[in-house]
């Protein structure tokens, strides 16, 4: 198969290279080509793999000065390791296999300090309703829970923080850590097939394999928080 890159470059006036962007989309790699860093890495300010099979983001320390990341559409899990991305403000992780929320912002809070956008549409990290049904507040909690954590976001997802969620996030990182539910990895793959279900107009995967996840309902419509200052972990049932 024949690989196809797409580079875009901004000049000044006097052809000095100002912005690089390499669009590296649909090849099936399942790791970040090293020739895509040794050859562009230390240029390039946007760096987009969607829809490839990625495992791996090890290749990633080659762009030291990444403003903007796209990932979209491919197999990234929670045993993923980041590289320091210091200049990062810009990350697209939408439908790929994260299920542990808390895990993933500890590791972007870490690895990206910048961040402004973020975008986990399409995982079991992210109750986003796209894949099954997810009830809203779950999506309300969740935005929260990542705020809390990542407090520069300007925008989550498809929507723009707003004042009233910044000041709710605000208040959680003053007296209490916000902890959702996180669904395991078997929940990941069965939602991209629920999701593949609906679209063809077929059974759902739980009518046709039993629903295993059932037992789980409960759990997923609870927030729980846990005060600072005690052990004691509260749920509150929506």
């Amino acid at each position: 198969m024949t690989a196809h890159l797409c580079i875009t470059t901004y000049k000044s006036p006097g052809q000095d290279l100002l912005k690089l962007e390499l669009c590296f989309v649909g090849q099936d790699c399942m790791r970040v080509p090293a020739i895509l860093g040794a050859t562009y890495g230390c240029q390039a300010r946007r760096l987009d793999l969607s829809f490839n099979v990625l495992k791996s983001l090890d290749g990633l320390v080659r762009f030291p000065y990444l403003e903007e990341l796209i990932l979209d559409n491919n197999r990234l899990t929670d045993d993923v390791t980041w590289p320091s991305m210091p200049h990062l403000t810009t990350l697209s992780i939408n439908k790929n296999l994260f299920c542990n929320v808390h895990l993933l912002l500890a590791r972007l809070k870490d690895a990206c300090p910048q961040l402004r956008y973020l975008s986990l549409l399409n995982n079991c990290a992210c109750p986003d309703q796209l894949t099954v049904a997810r009830p809203e507040h779950e999506y309300r909690n969740y935005r929260l829970v990542v705020l809390q954590q990542l407090p520069k976001l300007r925008f989550l997802d498809s929507r723009r923080v707003s004042s009233k969620e910044s000041k709710e996030a605000k208040e959680c990182r003053g007296g209490r850590n916000l902890i959702l539910q996180c669904p395991t990895l078997l929940d990941s793959e069965e939602s991209h097939q629920s999701s593949f279900m609906s679209r063809m107009n077929l059974p759902s995967s739980s009518f046709l394999f039993g629903n295993k996840s059932a037992s789980k309902a409960t759990n997923r419509d609870k927030i729980i928080t846990q005060d600072k200052d005690c052990n004691r972990i509260n749920y509150a049932t929506r």
